[in-house]
């Protein structure tokens, strides 16, 4: 595993720039990249809860530059280059033969139709609980295929797809694992405060539960496997209705842009 950038701090520290550009009364970008310019802003308030530590550990580098580190490889076409001079940069994940990453920077239009389409595919994969193995494993390929630039083939990024599918999937597993042990320890914390107080007055510890347990161990494996599919199905209807919320406040401000210029 390389190393692995913060995203989410990375556009944090880009926060700046880009609400300078929002803000700015001649915007240097046409309208479809001012759009652009608020998803980059919403994205980690809708990710980093859910899938911070999940990103933190993928095995594939995640960068994220101004410009001005990296004006002399910017690459892509005329409409990808359209932006102010400290606008975020995005680096190609594609892993070169010798283990080196691909130095393609391309800019914000390239950064949310390709990267963050194909991290979005990959974040969705995983916070499916009802997805097979196989069926992550598809999904992670597809998403991964659409961070890689136009300056390799599509032998060559079916290739390192598969290659890190495995790997990645391997990841989301342990960290679906350790989400439910986390929402497992939570609800139990919950119940024990619940339980009603015992004749002293203290609320009854689980040994003193220990024929209510007992009694239920029917339902202990199946319940707690539903509690924690409804748990995730739950975190996937929260990012739903943000994603939703987010696309009725761009269209507003598309609204208002147009109308005022």
């Amino acid at each position: 595993s390389c190393r692995m950038d913060n995203v989410f701090e990375q556009l944090d520290a880009k926060a700046s720039c880009l609400q300078r550009e929002l803000a700015n009364s001649n915007p240097t970008l046409p309208q479809l990249d001012l759009e652009v310019v608020l998803q980059l802003v919403q994205f980690p308030k809708l990710f980093r809860p859910a899938f911070g530590e999940f990103i933190a550990t993928l095995p594939v580098t995640i960068s994220i530059s101004d410009r001005s580190l990296v004006t002399s490889r910017v690459t892509g076409t005329t409409s990808d280059r359209r932006r102010s001079a400290d606008y975020v940069g995005y680096q190609c994940a594609f892993k070169m033969p010798d283990g080196a990453d691909c130095l393609t920077w391309t800019s914000i239009p390239y950064v949310t139709d390709t990267y963050f389409t194909g991290l979005a595919k990959i974040l969705a994969a995983a916070g499916d609980p009802s997805s097979t193995a196989n069926e992550l494993e598809t999904q992670i390929k597809t998403g991964l295929k659409f961070t890689f630039c136009h300056h390799h083939t599509e032998q060559e990024k079916t290739e390192q797809a598969h290659s890190l599918a495995l790997p990645i999937r391997h990841v989301a597993t342990r960290w679906r694992t350790n989400e439910r042990r986390w929402r497992e320890v939570g609800k139990t914390s919950l119940e024990q405060l619940a339980r009603p107080a015992g004749p002293n007055g203290t609320s009854r510890s689980r040994r003193d539960d220990s024929a209510v347990w007992s009694s239920s161990s029917s339902s202990t494996a199946s319940d707690r496997a539903e509690r924690e599919t409804e748990g995730l199905k739950e975190q996937i209807r929260y990012l739903r209705e943000e994603n939703h919320r987010l696309r009725e406040e761009v269209a507003d401000l598309s609204g208002r842009y147009r109308h005022e210029h």
